[in-house]
């Protein structure tokens, strides 16, 4: 890949990561499909980072990869935006925030004891998840008219919506809908070819023949093949001028997408070619064995801890939602946490905005409480080790992908991904919107609460066809969440 020669300042690029990325840190509630979402808004929509096909594209990758999806794709327009060390300061700037508290608590806990969430934090949560729903739906909701441009498309996101709400707890299900979008349109591009010259053959065998009759006389039998060859010929110019306007007409749609792609495509500011990316594949492999030696073959904790840290984010689909049960297993089981240490943490995460597996630190930082420094390395250690594995596949596809997007087999494969991949964004409305709402008597579903059903509609109107920007809508939820719980407080269930 060649170096970009027209590189802002590094200063420059780092500025603008951090104010562009900071917001995230206190306004991505409601988990990773929200957050995708809000990432939308801000750098496709607002900003103009990226097209949506782009967008697309790297959300399919990130579905398609083991590791924190959200964090994945933030990382990667950073890195396609700034270059790689204003990427790698991203992920800090955005997950940074939620992993110091996380870990602040983890040395609460493990010096002052345990105690559960307030009400009022509670109720904040609450309307802070609904608006990030209402963001969630309009994204749903644009990528959808962008991308079901034909009934393929539309049958494909259909599909994956649905088979994402009835099996949602499979996380290996994520990742096979994606590679079974890009098999279906790359199939459907070998077979179609074919199927219009059957029609066209069929088209043809129509077309009425001259039987003439010897026992009529020439003149007749003249205007009679005449007038059939003058059908005929109408016949088969009919035929011709259809396809020809047909192909006219892909060519010229498939003109005006090649030209936008041109004219839109960000600033690529890669320092390292696709060989480097390979390399880094090759890291990925070689750090993953270590992660394993580490985790089964050796009595020391330190080591133990980021081998099983590094291990799962390697094997993790479905990102935080998926992660979080699996590492009580992880983590309990050893005796590193206990049960009732575990869900004090699991309700703090899930109150805080930022990626789910911020709660990574916590365990790490209570794995290794016998003093407050090592307290800090263990989360430090588990925080870089669950989130690393992900990040370095991203970095060696990014070189790969850019270099290979323009081919024509690889758009045929992404069209489908991405149809797959919008309708994973439908199915996580679907999901969040049963299972938004905490602490109170009538259940989790948003629907149960006339006041967060009006919240969703209004962050999804205001994002929509105002100029609102999502850290307002989100603050605005997280108000009226705080005047629900002040107005109801006796309807609040304490876990």
């Amino acid at each position: 890949m060649e170096m970009n020669t027209t590189k802002r300042p590094l200063g420059e690029r780092l500025w603008e990561i951090t104010y562009s990325y900071f917001p995230l840190s206190f306004t991505t509630f409601g988990g990773p499909s929200a957050n995708i979402a809000i990432i939308f808004r801000m750098f496709v929509t607002e900003r103009h980072w990226l097209t949506e096909e782009i967008f697309a594209e790297l959300f399919s990758i990130a579905q398609a990869l083991p590791g924190p999806p959200s964090t994945q794709l933030a990382f990667a327009l950073a890195m396609i935006r700034e270059g790689v060390i204003p990427a790698i300061w991203s992920f800090f700037v955005w997950s940074g925030p939620g992993a110091i508290v996380m870990l602040a608590v983890a040395l609460g806990v493990s010096l002052g004891g345990t105690s559960s969430i307030p009400d009022a934090v509670i109720g904040l949560e609450n309307g802070l998840v609904s608006s990030a729903i209402g963001l969630t739906a309009l994204a749903a909701f644009q990528l959808g008219k962008k991308f079901s441009t034909d009934t393929t498309a539309r049958v494909q996101i259909l599909i994956s919506g649905g088979l994402a709400i009835a099996y949602y707890s499979n996380a290996w299900l994520f990742p096979c809908l994606i590679i079974f979008g890009g098999i279906v349109t790359y199939t459907q591009s070998l077979l179609e070819p074919k199927w219009k010259q059957y029609q066209e053959a069929l088209r043809r065998k129509r077309i009425p023949t001259v039987i003439t009759d010897p026992k009529k006389n020439d003149d007749s039998e003249s205007i009679v093949s005449r007038d059939v060859d003058v059908v005929v010929g109408v016949a088969v110019t009919d035929v011709t001028d259809s396809i020809n306007e047909e192909s006219m007409a892909d060519a010229t749609e498939r003109l005006v997408d090649e030209e936008f792609a041109v004219k839109f495509e960000p600033n690529m500011q890669f320092t390292y070619s696709w060989g480097v990316g390979l390399l880094l594949l090759g890291v990925w492999v070689l750090f993953l064995v270590l992660a394993i030696v580490f985790r089964y073959a050796t009595n020391i904790q330190t080591l133990n801890l980021l081998g099983t840290f590094y291990f799962t984010g390697s094997i993790i689909f479905g990102g935080g939602p998926v992660v979080i049960p699996l590492l009580q297993s992880y983590v309990v089981s050893p005796g590193w946490l206990t049960d009732r240490e575990y869900l004090i943490g699991l309700a703090v995460i899930n109150a805080l905005p930022g990626p789910l597996f911020n709660f990574s630190a916590y365990c790490g930082a209570l794995a290794l409480r016998s003093t407050v420094g090592t307290s800090i390395g263990g989360g430090m250690l588990a925080y870089v080790g669950i989130c690393a594995p992900g990040l370095i596949l991203m970095s060696a596809l990014l070189p790969i992908w850019r270099r290979l997007r323009s081919l024509q087999t690889l758009q045929i494969l992404f069209k489908g991904m991405n149809s797959s991949a919008v309708g994973l964004v439908f199915a996580a409305v679907y999901l969040l919107w049963n299972k938004a709402i905490s602490g109170r008597s009538k259940g989790t579903a948003v629907g149960s609460y006339p006041i967060y059903t009006i919240l969703v509609a209004f962050a999804f109107v205001a994002a929509g066809y105002t100029k609102i920007p999502p850290p307002i809508l989100i603050i605005i939820g997280g108000a009226v969440g705080v005047m629900d719980w002040a107005v109801n407080a006796n309807d609040f269930v304490t876990t």
